[in-house]
């Protein structure tokens, strides 16, 4: 049965129309506050996926970061690309036959490899430098030292640079000695500086005076104004042509004092810059290098310090072995200590905040296997060399450096 609201009595349909308006507003109602919790709920999602996402691209960020420079060439951008990863461009390996043949074999690699050394580090570096003033700094009872400033042309970017180095000179100076050229590495903070805290009480190069010798500490280890040749020669190179550069400078001065050739000692990369240049220069006699017993190889790919990643590496040659080969058969003493971080023992680099630390350790092939090639070469062709094992770390012991040059 069908009923008209027209034939209704006019309170009934009052009362009809108030239910209906109270069915009507609820219904809008609660749609009104499902339609906010929707609302509120689909922005907590969005949040929810952004969060999610921004952690996402943070989380990658810091395992990219810790990924740079360990990983070869995907973990390095273009300014921190090693000089060699093409290892088809490697022309310099002491060849087996050089040591298996004899010293006739071994004496032709040498010379022919020192003739393309010399040009390698010849080459380098196309400033020379001139000597601008030797300045008297301190006058004891025991020694001199004088500050040396060398200059080059505005157009070299060690313009207005510290260049030159410290010198200390005996009182009483025994001409049997030969001068020291005494090498800091990364392990101070005087890079491109004038390293007067290489002759403070207790330091090596200060106990090298001590003993009489005449210690020349050279400014050393520029690295942001030669970054476009040490990129693309070595800085190790680099290095050593301006401290070679250096000594051709001073010769004037080594003539005022009566001394026996050059030796050379140096720490970490020092000791690195140290062999270097023995192998330049015919007239260093005598070498010795603590914490130097780096691999190339593994420097190459692991030790990849923030922004100089490349400052260990040569473009050319497959390992430093090679440049090993022209310090016989003159004497020479690697030192290395058990807790220094180059002394294999399983365990890798850690994080620094200079350092990105390794996958793994240095192993002893490396560092045992490259010092017994370069002994090899020394029975092939004479001459005195040690490996010495102490139980320090990462340092120089002054003493045992005498000890030996003596």
């Amino acid at each position: 049965m069908v009923h008209s609201l027209t034939s209704a009595p006019p309170g009934a349909i009052f009362l009809w129309e108030l239910s209906l308006h109270r069915h009507v507003t609820s219904h809008y109602a609660h749609h009104e506050i499902f339609t906010q919790v929707g609302i509120m709920k689909s922005k907590g999602i969005i949040a929810a996926l952004l969060f999610l996402f921004c952690s996402i691209i943070v989380f990658r960020y810091i395992e990219a970061k810790k990924a740079k420079g360990r990983d070869g060439d995907l973990a390095v951008n273009k300014e921190e690309k090693v000089i060699s990863y093409d290892y088809g461009e490697l022309k310099f390996d002491v060849p087996i036959d050089a040591l298996a043949m004899g010293k006739d074999s071994f004496v032709v690699w040498q010379k022919n490899f020192k003739s393309q050394y010399h040009n390698m580090v010849s080459n380098s570096w196309p400033w020379s430098p001139e000597l601008k003033e030797v300045r008297l700094l301190e006058d004891n009872e025991k020694y001199k030292k004088f500050q040396i400033d060398i200059g080059y042309e505005k157009s070299c970017p060690l313009f207005n640079s510290s260049s030159g180095g410290i010198l200390a000179i005996p009182k009483v100076i025994d001409s049997s000695k030969p001068i020291i050229i005494a090498i800091h590495g990364h392990e101070r903070s005087t890079w491109g500086k004038h390293p007067l805290d290489m002759l403070d009480e207790g330091q090596w190069a200060k106990t090298l005076v001590d003993n009489g010798y005449i210690v020349f500490c050279p400014v050393s280890m520029h690295h942001e104004k030669i970054k476009e040749y040490g990129s693309k020669s070595g800085y190790l190179v680099v290095w050593t042509k301006i401290i070679s550069d250096y000594i051709d400078c001073l010769k004037n001065e080594w003539t005022k004092h009566p001394h026996n050739g050059f030796a050379v000692v140096g720490l970490s990369a020092g000791g690195q810059i140290s062999y270097f240049l023995m192998a330049y220069r015919d007239d260093i006699q005598k070498g010795f290098f603590a914490g130097a017993n780096q691999p190339l190889e593994f420097m190459r790919r692991e030790y990849r310090a923030k922004g100089h990643p490349e400052c260990w590496d040569v473009p050319a040659i497959a390992s430093y072995t090679a440049i090993y080969s022209l310090l016989p058969p003159r004497s020479v003493r690697f030192y290395l200590g058990k807790k220094d971080p180059f002394y294999p023992n399983m365990e890798k680099f850690p994080v620094y905040p200079w350092f990105d630390g390794t996958k793994r350790d240095v192993t002893t092939d490396e560092i045992y296997g490259n010092f017994l090639l370069l002994k090899e070469m020394y029975k092939i062709r004479g001459g005195d060399i040690d490996l010495i094992i102490h139980d320090g770390g990462h340092e120089l012991n002054g003493q045992v450096a005498a000890d030996f040059l003596n």
